[in-house]
């Protein structure tokens, strides 16, 4: 979004509001003025100045080219990725959770297999089906994720036979995470 003729200091002033009403979007201000430098808000407002119009136009290209660079990146699930508007960020954790249906299970093998193709392995931890429904049924979708299971750029971890042997207490949750690990090293 562009906007013309905004007071800066009302910008800033109204950072939460903006943040509520944009949640996902990044937002800048570039102002030719003297008055100011490019700075720090101290927010999530980035913003830049400049001494005349073509000073103006190079500032916004800069920022404009740090935006398609940086480590967030689209999906190539289109629904989701206008959802998102700008990806999310490496290195992360994400979960997706629903209620018993097969949209996750088609959306998790899309989404895993177009980071897979893409250079970013994947792990899809699963507490209610068997990797191999989950590869029969994103088969069944036109999803083969098989070969990319095999090539180990995607992982299924079998939560239903592999976490039994827990208890499901706080201090299991590290064992829990070194036993995925020690099972993707594998």
């Amino acid at each position: 979004d562009m906007y013309s003729h905004a007071d800066f200091r009302e910008v800033l002033e109204n950072t939460e509001l903006f943040k509520s009403e944009f949640p996902s979007r990044k937002i800048a201000i570039f102002n030719i003025s003297d008055e100011f430098s490019d700075r720090d808000t101290g927010s999530e407002i980035e913003y830049y100045s400049a001494a005349s119009k073509d000073d103006l136009v190079l500032k916004l290209r800069q920022y404009v080219n740090k935006l398609i660079t940086s480590k967030e990146y689209r999906f190539g699930i289109d629904e989701f990725d206008n959802i998102l508007l700008y990806g999310l960020e490496e290195n992360n954790v994400y979960g997706i959770e629903t209620f018993s249906s097969g949209n996750t299970l088609y959306f998790l093998s899309k989404f895993l297999m177009q980071g897979a193709l893409n250079g970013q392995n994947g792990l899809y931890i699963t507490t209610r089906y068997s990797p191999e429904y989950i590869l029969k049924i994103a088969d069944s979708f036109g999803i083969n994720i098989k070969q990319l299971v095999n090539d180990k750029k995607i992982f299924i971890f079998d939560g239903n036979s592999s976490l039994e042997k827990f208890q499901h207490s706080e201090s299991d949750i590290w064992k829990i995470r070194d036993h995925i690990s020690k099972v993707i090293s594998e």
